[in-house]
């Protein structure tokens, strides 16, 4: 596989505005679709989205997706009832999409794990993948303490983290190691922290002082070795072994023409001391800005 395979296109911005730095009005059919045509024309296979994400299954579902490998989440709250059809969910969302297979559901809320009747939502997935209507199960997680939990506890097939250049949470304790032991897929997101990394280093500074030297340092790595902070942040991920698939919310066309030019390249090797273990800069659920966001 080559590096641009690994590529799963993010659709949140495909239904609604998303991230620090998207402005742009909601994606029309037509757009989507130029977008679709250029990314399988460069080997690109798989889509994220979810029932949260605005219209974006049903857009997805007006366009020929047939060929695409689709992971969707299944809509929950933040607690699990008897009465709750899971199934209804991914079954709504397998009708917007006009498909007859997922290749994953994803349990949205890693809390979810915590609550007593897990096993109730779990099942529901598992008959489905029986039925051969998804074929894979997992959760996204946020830190490192989530995915410890979720493997001494249960069985997934694929676990979606957060993972960028100057994230390092997801190695203090080897949790890479430990999922790929398990022969766990591994789907990175938030490679670019809501697009904070890409920012102008005065804009970065503005809006989180607190990082100033290491907002100065990352900017100083891309000069001393000639690349763009996208070419940094995306190779990074893609060249990770232990990274199955990066998850990239793509704006318009032209961004993701960019993001197939920036993909294969030299190396890249960052210093230890680029490397952030904070909570509050690295988890954006801490960020004022996304408090209303937060999972009770």
């Amino acid at each position: 596989m080559n590096l641009i395979e690994k590529i799963c296109l993010g659709t949140a911005q495909f239904g609604s505005s998303y991230g620090l730095t998207n402005k742009n009005i909601e994606l029309s059919i037509e757009e989507i679709g130029e977008i679709l045509s250029l990314a399988k024309h460069n080997g690109i296979s798989f889509l994220d989205t979810a029932p949260t994400y605005g219209n974006a299954e049903f857009k997805l579902g007006n366009l020929d997706t047939r060929d695409w490998n689709i992971v969707t989440k299944v809509k929950t709250g933040n607690t699990i009832s008897t009465d709750n059809s899971f199934s209804g969910s991914v079954e709504d969302s397998l009708n917007r999409l006009k498909i007859d297979n997922l290749y994953a559901v994803l349990i949205h809320n890693p809390k979810l794990f915590y609550d007593p009747q897990i096993n109730n939502l779990l099942n529901q997935l598992s008959e489905l993948k029986e039925k051969g209507l998804i074929n894979k199960i997992g959760v996204s997680v946020y830190d490192s303490v989530e995915v410890d939990f979720i493997l001494g506890n249960f069985d997934v097939d694929i676990i979606q983290i957060p993972f960028n250049i100057i994230d390092g949470r997801m190695m203090e304790n080897n949790t890479l190691d430990k999922l790929k032991r398990r022969n766990i897929e591994v789907h990175a997101r938030s490679i670019y922290l809501q697009g904070l990394l890409l920012m102008d280093i005065k804009d970065q500074t503005q809006q989180f002082g607190n990082w100033k030297s290491t907002w100065k340092l990352f900017n100083s790595f891309c000069l001393d070795n000639k690349i763009t902070p996208l070419e940094a942040c995306l190779r990074y991920v893609l060249q990770n072994p232990q990274i199955d698939r990066v998850i990239l919310g793509i704006d318009n066309y032209s961004q993701l023409e960019e993001t197939i030019e920036s993909a294969t390249g030299g190396e890249v090797n960052v210093p230890n001391e680029l490397i952030s273990l904070d909570d509050n800069l690295c988890n954006p659920l801490n960020w004022e800005m996304y408090a209303h966001l937060r999972l009770s």
